[in-house]
C-alpha cells in the first residue's frame, strides 16, 4: 500500500510512519497514540511494550524509544581513514579515563512508542519530549547483517528457551 518511493531499502523510516498514519486517519480511523515496532528485533518483550506505553502516558512524552547502553564509551570511537591509519574520532579524550566519560545510548532497534499529533507536526521519531526504555545491552541486537542473524539465534538459544525470567513472565 505504500508508494514506490517508499518502499525501498533507502526510504527514511519517519517518511514510512508519517504515510501510513496519514492513511489511517484519512480512512476514518482515530488514532492518539501509535507504536513502531521493528521487524528486526527478535528480542522484543511484551513487558517492555507495556513498560513505554505506561511510560509515554504518564510522563507525557511525545516519545518512548527502546535503547540499550553502549557497552564502552562512545568517546573512544575509532576510525579507519582511505589509507588504512586509524585514529580517534574524538582526540580531545585520549587521556580522559573511560570511567570519567558519559553513558551513551543507542536505539535498541526494536520500538518506538509515539503520540500521533506531535509526531505529524514535527515528522521526526526523536522528538525533542522523547523518554528512553533503556534495556539491556543483550536485547539491543538490531538484525541488519548475516552476522547480526547469527548472534541473534545464539543469543536467543542462550537466553531465552525456557526462561520466562528473562521475557519477565515472573
Amino acid at each position: 500500500m505504500r508508494p514506490e518511493e517508499l518502499s525501498d531499502d533507502h526510504a527514511v523510516l519517519a517518511d514510512v510512519v508519517l504515510h501510513a498514519l496519514r492513511f489511517m486517519l484519512e480512512s476514518g480511523e482515530e488514532i492518539a497514540e501509535a507504536c513502531l515496532i521493528y521487524a528486526t528485533a527478535p528480542m522484543l518483550r511484551v513487558k517492555d511494550l507495556c513498560d513505554g506505553l505506561k511510560m509515554l502516558r504518564e510522563h507525557g512524552a511525545d516519545a518512548v524509544i527502546s535503547v540499550a547502553e553502549h557497552p564502552s564509551p562512545v568517546q573512544r570511537a575509532l576510525k579507519v581513514s582511505d589509507d588504512g591509519y586509524l585514529s580517534m574520532l574524538w582526540p580531545e579524550y585520549q587521556t580522559t579515563r573511560s570511567q570519567d566519560l558519559s553513558k551513551a545510548y543507542h536505539d535498541a532497534g526494536q520500538f518506538h512508542w509515539l503520540r500521533v499529533e506531535p509526531f505529524l507536526e514535527t515528522g521526526v521519531l526523536y522528538m525533542k519530549k522523547c523518554r528512553p526504555l533503556i534495556l539491556p545491552q543483550y536485547l539491543g541486537l538490531d538484525i541488519d547483517t548475516a552476522e547480526d542473524l547469527a548472534l541473534a539465534k545464539k543469543l536467543y538459544r542462550a537466553l531465552f528457551q525456557n526462561d520466562s525470567a528473562v521475557w519477565g513472565d515472573e
